[in-house]
């Protein structure tokens, strides 16, 4: 499925999640300029992210849980199938 998502979301689920590395690759090869990507991927790895993400901000208190629940929120909607 094409995604558009936005960078902080992409970068963040690039650097905090265990994505497949060809995808880390193309998000970071994307315009660092963007302010949103189209992300060509399965509905399955949002999901995953999402999981993943949210199990970190439940186990570490030193992230600033204001900002990755928005974030969290934007990959909830993109991994929730119409």
């Amino acid at each position: 499925m094409r995604f558009k998502i936005s960078q902080m979301a992409a970068y963040t689920i690039a650097d905090l999640t265990d994505l497949d590395a060809e995808l880390v690759e193309r998000i970071y090869s994307l315009p660092s300029k963007a302010d949103t990507f189209d992300l060509n991927a399965p509905i399955e790895v949002l999901q995953k992210a999402r999981d993943e993400l949210n199990e970190l901000i439940k186990t570490n208190a030193e992230y600033n849980t204001a900002v990755y629940n928005e974030i969290l929120k934007e990959i909830d909607y993109l991994a929730t199938p119409d």
